[in-house]
């Protein structure tokens, strides 16, 4: 008897451990803190461990070195780009205080009266507008963020599908000629996409990291016309494959998005230049 409840709670125990990973995959997408990325600048640039110690212990101070090493963390997460910050990417870093109402508009007031011009200088540029998260917005956490993806690693995960997946070459003609969905194949492949690109989750979008990656209010949570499409959806969702469903989730409720019409870019080129090894 003893022997079958060993058993039993080894069996459960495993189970437990295989839905824990399974739940904690990260899949394709990428997911990174603060001091990750800034350990990995610290690297490159060359910065002592004890002097980036200090750095921190005194927030960041107005130094050469400091400044650029901030550049360096920003584009590490994809919160600068072009020379511009992309504060919905910066502000995932940030945990305002609870009782702060105004920390978004004293932020907002700090960035607009920074100096357009910073005499060329990137590393001044992205610090200026840095310091006005860290002294007006909140606390920096440690917490791993999602970080948004660029057009070529979207490109590749398609490619990578493709083989994965063993896509026929029907479907990958179809999607070549921009029809999306064609078929249930089509939906399968569209579903481990989304999966290995952090959208997808749990049968349901995971809308904080859409957000991050389109900065597109139709992917904030308290939108009520997305909240609305997704509960018609998850009715129906029980007469319908997980590919059908995720498929339909987006193409009826994010359809209009820039997104959406992204991704169906990224298949037609994805199939057009794919090489089957």
């Amino acid at each position: 008897m003893k022997f079958f409840i060993v058993l039993a709670v080894a069996l459960v125990s495993v189970i437990g451990t295989i839905q824990a990973e399974q739940l904690s995959a990260e899949h394709y997408y990428m997911r990174k803190s603060w001091p990750e990325a800034q350990a990995e600048c610290a690297v490159y640039l060359r910065v002592p461990h004890e002097r980036l110690q200090r750095y921190m212990r005194e927030g960041y101070p107005d130094e050469p070195e400091v400044h650029c090493l901030v550049l360096c963390v920003l584009e590490n997460l994809r919160a600068w780009e072009n020379g511009t910050l992309q504060e919905h990417v910066l502000a995932n870093y940030f945990v305002p205080a609870t009782e702060d109402c105004d920390n978004a508009k004293r932020t907002e007031r700090c960035l607009v009266n920074l100096p357009q011009e910073c005499n060329g200088e990137p590393c001044v540029q992205a610090y200026r507008a840095f310091q006005c998260y860290y002294q007006y917005y909140g606390t920096l956490t440690s917490c791993p963020e999602y970080v948004p993806s660029y057009y070529d690693e979207d490109l590749q995960e398609a490619y990578d599908l493709f083989s994965m997946l063993d896509v026929s070459e029907d479907t990958r003609r179809k999607l070549a000629g921009g029809c999306f969905p064609s078929g249930p194949e089509s939906q399968c492949f569209f579903y481990a996409y989304v999966v290995r690109y952090g959208a997808w989750s749990q049968d349901e979008p995971l809308l904080h990291n859409l957000f991050t990656q389109t900065n597109d209010v139709t992917f904030k949570k308290d939108n009520a016309e997305t909240q609305a499409c997704l509960l018609n959806l998850n009715k129906q969702a029980c007469n319908k494959s997980k590919c059908e469903h995720v498929t339909d989730v987006f193409s009826q409720c994010f359809g209009h998005t820039q997104l959406y019409k992204h991704l169906v870019e990224v298949f037609k080129q994805a199939a057009l230049t794919y090489t089957k090894h």
